[in-house]
């Protein structure tokens, strides 16, 4: 589970609004009913959230979540599903960078294009996608300590690298 968005959620209660937690047993046969295994991450953060809206403009979808406010995942991934999105993709978030959803093959988190559900990122668990992808595009607007600093970036690093190989 993300400990980071725990974190800020104590630091910034004013920019998580959560749908509140979902019970333990209702969350696995939900679960079971449509077919979906989970990374146990986004288990335990729907179990303890049940998803909500966070920042100004992005949604956590949950199991709990309103569906005249369109904050359901079964219905979100409905919708997204008859637009043309491959089945082996659960979104859970939508916001200002495009869809972020679970890879049920392999249990990655991914980024997707709205137009056209295309890969755009792959991050390996729960925290690792709100670290790189929603904290890091807003740690500074809120005053958030920043996690990453521009030479923490492997594209850097990597040309760095070819630099010096180069010279030798």
């Amino acid at each position: 589970m993300s400990r980071q968005i725990f974190s800020d959620t104590e630091a910034r209660p004013d920019l998580f609004l959560w749908n509140g937690s979902v019970n333990h047993s209702f969350l696995k046969e939900w679960l079971a009913e449509n077919h979906w295994q989970i990374p146990d991450d986004l288990f335990s953060f729907w179990q303890k959230t049940g998803g909500g809206d966070i920042y100004e403009t992005e949604t956590i979808f949950g199991p709990a979540g309103d569906a005249d406010l369109g904050e359901d995942v079964l219905e979100i991934n409905e919708e997204l599903q008859n637009r043309g999105m491959p089945e082996e993709f659960l979104v859970f978030h939508q916001g200002t960078g495009g869809l972020s959803a679970v890879r049920l093959s392999d249990g990655q988190y991914v980024q997707l294009s709205e137009d056209d559900f295309s890969e755009s990122g792959t991050y390996s668990s729960l925290e690792e996608w709100y670290d790189r992808v929603l904290r890091n595009e807003y740690a500074d607007r809120y005053g958030l300590d920043p996690l990453f600093r521009d030479n923490d970036n492997e594209e850097d690093s990597f040309e760095i690298s070819i630099a010096e190989a180069q010279t030798v």
